[in-house]
């Protein structure tokens, strides 16, 4: 009896749990060229946040602040998941690819 409600208890966590993770779907190839891109769109748009926010016009000096303000959070959170643990849902299905941080998913890609 203890082994048929243990198998129902991990038959149901089974089905809480799954990894759904599109980037690990992708080519090698096709993975370098998404990284490239977005490294190279990264740079661009910090160094124009820079640049923005030197300049004499006001609106244009917020809105360098504000790419500032945004790779700055991108930098603090760098080594997180999309979301924390503590934020998981008590009942329904919980993709656990949004908890995982980038390392750990390079680790499976």
């Amino acid at each position: 009896m203890p082994l048929e409600q243990n198998n129902t208890i991990q038959t149901a966590a089974q089905d809480r749990f799954y990894f759904n993770e599109p980037r690990l779907l992708m080519t090698l190839a096709g993975r370098i060229f998404v990284r490239i891109v977005s490294y190279v769109l990264y740079v661009v748009f910090l160094v124009g946040g820079f640049a923005l926010a030197f300049s004499d016009i006001l609106q244009l000096r917020a809105l360098g602040i504000f790419i500032i303000l945004f790779f700055a959070d991108i930098a603090i959170h760098l080594n997180q998941g999309d979301k924390p643990f503590s934020e998981m849902k008590e009942g329904g299905r919980v993709n656990l690819a949004e908890y995982f941080s980038g390392n750990c998913k390079r680790t499976f890609g």
